[in-house]
């Protein structure tokens, strides 16, 4: 006999969120396990600590479970619980009254696995972070917002506090010199030898 868990894998976001909307924790859990790797990886940008970002990635989905009810389309369930993780890190940085961008701070391996385009920004995740770790700080920033959390210039702009103009400016700087770096490391890069079989 199949498990309600195991059943409840095999179904589609659309029907896990009826089945949340008529009180179905079982649904919304398999909801949530497919979702928070998202959601913490952007909060990771948005929070810049990694603790911050799981204790509000929690706050996330309890609200989403609050509001389950209010959701109007089933299948807008991804596009949903991203705004209201946008909106709780806007809260975070309010009631911090100012951004915080410690780098070090953030888990680079969730950044890089939700780069987006991965075709283009890819690759052997040292040469991403070491080029990333090259970037003016506010450059980095406004990069990984963009690509990594997939906010606007207008939203970007109210984060940092600066126009969406300089915003766009800051962005089209980040890209260019990022392939400029990463051509740089990677030119620079010396790849391991694979040991050789002697017999």
């Amino acid at each position: 006999m199949v498990s309600s868990h195991a059943q409840m894998t095999l179904k589609l976001d659309e029907e896990l969120v009826l089945l949340a909307k008529d009180g179905n924790k079982t649904a919304f859990a398999e909801l949530v396990r497919r979702h928070e790797r998202e959601v913490y990886g952007l909060l990771c940008i948005m929070t810049s600590n990694s603790e911050d970002a799981r204790d509000c990635s929690q706050d996330v989905f309890m609200k989403a479970w609050q509001k389950i009810a209010t959701l109007q389309c089933s299948t807008s369930f991804p596009s949903w619980v991203r705004t209201i993780a946008k909106r709780r890190g806007y809260d975070f940085w309010r009631a911090r009254k100012a951004p915080c961008m410690s780098w070090e701070n953030v888990r680079e391996d969730a950044l890089i696995d939700y780069m987006y385009n991965p075709e283009t920004i890819v690759i052997e995740n040292e040469l991403v972070r070491k080029t990333l770790a090259e970037l003016p700080e506010k450059y980095r920033f406004c990069l990984l917002l963009q690509l990594v959390c997939g906010l606007s210039h207008s939203e970007i702009a109210r984060m940092v506090g600066m126009h969406a103009n300089s915003v766009s400016t800051y962005v089209c700087e980040a890209k260019k010199r990022f392939y400029q770096i990463y051509q740089r490391l990677s030119n620079d890069y010396t790849y391991p030898l694979e040991e050789i079989d002697d017999a």
